[in-house]
Parts: C-alpha cells; sequence; structure tokens
C-alpha cells in the first residue's frame, strides 16, 4: 500500500514538526520555572578554617576595567594573607601592566597567538608552579564581588560542597539592552541554577564567580582545549559525577551588554557552543539518565537543544498570528497554549524588581533582540573560526 502526502498536507507536517519542538521545549521550562518559585536558599555555617583562595581573573585587552577591578577584589572581607588576586594579563597596554604591578596582585603577562579564557589561566597556573591554595575562583575582568564573597565560599566549602556556582546579577542597566540582558541572566539563574538545586540536578555553570578545589580545577582547565572552557569543564565534571552548587546569596556583579552589536557577537558565540555541546554530548546522555550520579549530564544535554527564551517566545507567537489567517481552531489553540506557556516561563522567573517603567521601556527593544538572535542561530559558525571577545566598557562600576 502506497502512502502519498499531498502538496497540500506538507505545512501540516512542517508546522506538526515545529509545534511539538517549540510546545514541548515551552512545557519543560515552564516546569522548572514553577519549581524555581519554591523556597531555596543555602546558609551554610561559619567555618571554623578559613581556606587559602586564588582570585583568578583572565584579562584579554580589558585596560578599560582591569584596574578598577583588581583594587576592587583587594578589599574583600578575607584576610589579606588568606587570598590572592591573580591577572592572566594577555595583551594588555603597558601602562596598564605598570599600574597594576603597583598593586598587591600577582601578575602574569601574556601574549598569547591564539587567545582564550582556558589557554590563558591554564599558563597562569603552570607560571604560579607550587603556590599552594585551597580553592580557585574565576571571575572575569569586568566582576565584582559583595565583601563577604570570599567567606561564603569558604563556609560553603567547608560544610562539603565541591564545586559552586555563585549568583550573578546585573552590575548596569543604562540601556534597553543592558536590561533585557540583565532580565535573561536573573531568567537563567532561576530555570538552570535556582530551579536544578531545587529539583536535585546540578547547577549549571556560567563563566564567572565560578569555584573549584584548586587541584581539581588545575585539572580540569589544562584538559579544556575549546574557547567555550566553562561548558567544556561542566560537561567534564557532569560526565564524572560531580554535584555542582548554586549560592544564591553570594553576589557576582556583572557588565551586561548595551547595544545591539555586542548582544549579537555575545549571542552568536552562545549559540554555537551549545550546538557544538549537543554534538559532543547528546548520545552520552541517554544512558547518564538512568544513573543518579550522571542524571544531571543528561539534562543538561538536552537543554542544549532547547531554543532561546526570545525564540521560544517569538515563533509561537508569529505563528499564532499566522494561524489567523487560516483559522483551524487546533492550530490557534496548540500555537496559544505554546506562547502561554513561554510567556508564564518569563514572567515566573524574572524578579520583581523588573518590574518597573525601565522594563516597559526596554521591551521596545525585543523584536531586535528576536533578529539579533535569529541571525546568531545562522551565523554561529563564525565563533568556530576564533574567540569572539566582548569588551567592557566599564559601565556600573562604583
Amino acid at each position: 500500500m502506497l502512502i502519498t502526502i499531498s502538496l497540500h498536507s506538507v505545512p501540516d507536517f512542517i508546522q506538526w514538526i515545529l509545534l511539538l519542538y517549540f510546545l514541548f521545549s515551552a512545557l519543560y521550562f515552564l516546569v522548572f520555572a514553577i519549581a524555581g518559585n519554591f523556597s531555596y536558599r543555602k546558609h551554610f555555617p561559619k567555618a571554623s578554617k578559613l581556606n587559602k583562595i586564588a582570585v583568578l581573573i583572565p584579562a584579554y585587552r580589558e585596560d578599560a576595567v582591569i584596574l578598577h577591578t583588581v583594587r576592587h577584589a583587594l578589599k574583600l572581607n578575607y584576610p589579606d594573607d588568606l587570598y590572592d588576586v591573580i591577572i592572566a594579563a594577555d595583551h594588555l597596554q603597558p601602562e596598564t601592566l605598570q599600574q597594576l604591578s603597583e598593586t598587591k596582585a600577582i601578575v602574569v603577562e601574556l601574549n598569547l597567538n591564539q587567545s582564550s579564557k582556558a589557554k590563558a589561566l591554564t599558563e597562569t597556573m603552570q607560571h604560579l608552579g607550587r603556590n599552594h591554595y585551597d580553592i580557585a575562583i574565576v571571575l572575569d575582568a569586568d566582576n565584582q564581588t559583595e565583601p563577604d564573597f570570599l567567606r561564603k565560599i569558604n563556609d560553603a566549602f567547608q560544610s562539603g560542597c565541591r564545586v559552586i556556582q555563585a549568583h550573578r546579577v546585573a552590575k548596569n542597566m543604562n540601556t534597553n539592552f543592558a536590561v533585557l540582558d540583565a532580565i535573561s541572566e536573573e531568567v537563567n539563574n532561576h530555570l538552570f541554577r535556582k530551579a536544578h538545586r531545587i529539583l536535585g540536578l546540578p547547577a549549571i555553570l556560567i563563566g564567572s564567580g565560578m569555584a573549584f578545589p584548586w587541584k581539581l580545577f588545575q585539572q580540569l582547565i589544562s584538559t579544556a582545549k575549546t574557547s567555550f572552557e566553562d561548558k567544556e569543564i561542566e560537561f567534564m565534571l557532569l560526565e564524572n559525577g560531580y554535584d555542582i552548587d548554586y549560592l544564591e546569596d553570594a553576589y557576582v556583579y556583572d557588565e551586561k551588554v548595551q547595544n545591539h552589536q555586542a548582544f549579537g557577537q555575545q549571542r552568536t558565540r552562545w549559540i554555537y557552543s551549545q550546538i557544538y555541546f549537543f554534538r559532543l554530548n547528546f548520545l552520552k546522555s541517554f544512558p547518564a539518565f538512568f544513573k543518579k550520579n550522571k542524571r544531571g549530564l543528561a539534562f543538561r544535554s538536552f537543554s542544549t537543544a532547547l531554543p532561546p527564551r526570545v525564540i521560544l517566545l517569538a515563533i509561537p507567537f508569529l505563528m499564532f498570528i499566522l494561524n489567523l489567517f487560516f483559522p483551524t481552531s487546533l492550530w490557534l489553540s496548540l500555537w496559544g497554549t505554546t506562547f502561554l506557556a513561554s510567556l508564564l516561563t518569563i514572567l515566573l522567573s524574572t524578579p520583581k524588581k523588573f518590574y518597573n517603567i525601565q522594563t516597559i521601556k526596554a521591551l521596545i527593544s525585543l523584536p531586535l533582540a528576536f533578529i539579533l538572535m535569529l541571525k546568531a542561530i545562522i551565523f554561529s559558525g563564525k565563533a568556530k573560526k576564533g574567540f569572539l571577545h566582548t569588551g567592557h566598557t566599564g559601565a556600573g562600576m562604583d
């Protein structure tokens, strides 16, 4: 018996594929959005022992911000003899290096031919040689932390945590794109860190505000081969059954992108990394799902196949509008349900502090953000050719 597909049925077939993908993605995110609204805030007892901490800050062409970051990091509420601020100074200007040398920071001068955070950190740690630390913390060159940040990390380690992701929040909201980026950061914190921990899954690493046992980090960073070192490290940890904790009350302040060019470049890099690690790890996720200590690998691998939230919000809305011209109650209801689930995810995951006039003004830039995200998906291969660096201006520094 021959099965034929009419030309009329082809658009319906494509629409079913699209619908199933977006509906499943929307419902998946919604589960985590709901879970993230349950109480989760770990308070660790004050540690009797203070570990020696290395605060590692890779700085590639970050002359505009690195000096301010270092001065801030050297004033944290932790004994001076028990932590060092270590700069991986890659392609910094001579005057910047001179100013850094006048601080108490340890400055490792680098001039890498093919720059990446992983290479910079690997060479820096090799340069440190036998310097002994208990904990390695990675910050970006624009990051600032709350004064008690190191104490909170130390308390968590002394209570048994092995790998920690701190709570990264926006340092600036001076443009529409900075506001949208700040909201995106907090939505990701809600879905992939807080909700993951509530549901017993490892938190997802974010590239800065990360803390590791020193020797473990030495092993991990020396093994990382791509410019997406945080994701590479994360998958290595998950594959080996490590848990990743999330400290919701340990704040790292991060500069948000301020214009559409920076937004597009940053997202191009992120999309490519998502595609790369989906291809690399998806097949491993099926057997991992049935092993309790590796279930985080299964969920993390699966999440790399899901669309960015702005795409998940826009496509169902556009498909719902399109189907108004060819009214079919089934399509309208299904696309409408998908859009509402996506919208509810955003609403449940966005902190109340963003419900203000500034956010309403920033929504004007959402259509452009959607276009830039589509462009990032189409041209994500650009990130394969080299390190796409997002520079910082020092916005939001105190």
